[in-house]
Formats: C-alpha cells, sequence, structure tokens
C-alpha cells in the first residue's frame, strides 16, 4: 500500500477526499521501530503524531505492582491506527508512553507542520480534527474501562460481594 492510500484508510483521515490528503502527503515522515524501542514516553513533550503503518504499538501506563511499578499495556494500536494524538492537544505532553510492540512502520507527522496544514486547509483540517476527536474518545472508553473495573475490584475487596444486601 502506498502513503497516500495508508494515509485515506487511517483513522486521522478517514472521509477525506484523495486531492485533500495530497496536503497531508507533502509533510509525511516515515519511521521505522523494532520491538520493545519507545516512540514516546509518559510526560514527554508532544512533538509528533503517529499513523501506524504496520506492525503494533502498545500504548503503556506505569503502575504500581507489590511494591514496584511497571509498564502496563493499557491498548495495543494496529494499523490505520493513529497515536500520540497529545501533539495536537494542550499541553502537548505525551498521557502515556508508546512502544513498539513488533516490528512497525510509522507515518509521522511534526506538531508544527501538521496545525500548519489543519489551518491552510480548514475544509480538510475540520475533518482531521472531528476524526482525532473520535480517537480521543475511543481512549477515553478503553481508559474508563479500566477504570470501572479496577473500582469494582477494590469495592469487592472492601466490602465483600453483595455486602449490606
Amino acid at each position: 500500500m502506498d502513503r497516500l492510500e495508508a494515509i485515506r484508510q487511517s483513522t486521522l483521515f478517514t472521509g477525506i477526499e484523495p486531492a485533500q490528503c495530497e496536503v497531508f502527503l507533502a509533510i509525511v515522515h516515515e519511521q521505522e521501530a523494532k520491538p520493545g524501542e519507545y516512540l514516546f514516553r509518559l510526560g514527554d513533550p508532544a512533538r509528533m503524531l503517529y499513523i501506524i503503518r504496520s506492525g503494533t504499538v502498545h500504548l503503556t501506563m506505569p503502575i504500581a505492582m507489590n511494591g514496584t511499578v511497571k509498564e502496563v499495556v493499557v491498548q495495543e494500536a494496529r494499523a490505520g491506527e493513529t497515536v500520540a494524538w497529545s501533539a495536537l492537544v494542550a499541553p502537548f505532553r505525551f498521557t502515556m508512553s508508546g512502544r513498539a510492540g513488533t516490528d512497525v512502520e510509522l507515518i509521522a507527522f511534526s506538531t508544527r507542520e501538521l496545525q500548519a496544514a489543519i489551518e491552510a486547509y480548514p475544509d480538510a483540517g475540520v475533518r482531521v480534527v472531528t476524526n482525532l476527536a473520535a480517537v480521543i474518545a475511543r481512549r477515553l472508553q478503553v481508559m474508563h474501562a479500566m477504570w470501572t473495573r479496577e473500582l469494582q475490584r477494590t469495592i469487592n475487596v472492601t466490602f465483600g460481594e453483595g455486602a449490606g444486601a
């Protein structure tokens, strides 16, 4: 699949006409990562947004377990998915870490170039920002489900199943 088709099939550029995608194609940076290599780390400045062309990226968070902190995979992102969306959302700091789970090929956009393209081409830019909101919403749903499970587990441990019934 060529770069244009990879962009068009991504979550970030869904619904954008090929001619409009050409604008974004001009600012593409291609990257590769080997398994275990970090693309970005929690708290670091977010300067690049990525579309996964092939492979799997593990989105991780540090979680304390038995007195030690471990990187726990919160979500696996695959081809066509957008990661590192913090590059377009203030305060422009990563809210998770991203690490290659397999060999990964990426389409990368610098924050500065992507913001400039969105502003210069508002029709396509509105669609990109709308798609970005959907990407963020899906991530929030994953985090909400994890938080709800953990809260339920804590309640069960603290009060016991059926307590007060």
